[in-house]
């Protein structure tokens, strides 16, 4: 048997450090139509102007016109609409 046959370092590290990793929050924007929000912990108020969403340690405020929420998943959603403004609390 080879040094390299069976093994395989990079993953045995990578599957040892996994705990370890920390997984901030994340928005992406795309123009004022369309908010993806990644580690999403849940929904803490929802209207067509204003929806606050949990981030753990911060709370996203999105406000805006028409705003939704859809393709909700564990950790994520999406927000469309008229998004006229961004806060983080």
């Amino acid at each position: 048997m080879s040094q390299h046959e069976g093994r395989h370092p990079i993953k045995e590290a990578l599957l040892s450090t996994r705990d370890k990793f920390v997984f901030e929050p994340s928005i992406e924007l795309i123009s004022n139509k369309q908010a993806t929000v990644q580690g999403a912990k849940g929904i803490i108020e929802y209207t067509e102007e204003l929806i606050r969403i949990n981030l753990s340690d911060q709370e996203a405020c999105f406000y805006g016109q028409n705003l939704s929420i859809g393709c909700l998943s564990q950790d994520s959603l999406e927000i469309t609409g008229n998004i006229e403004r961004l806060e983080y609390r």
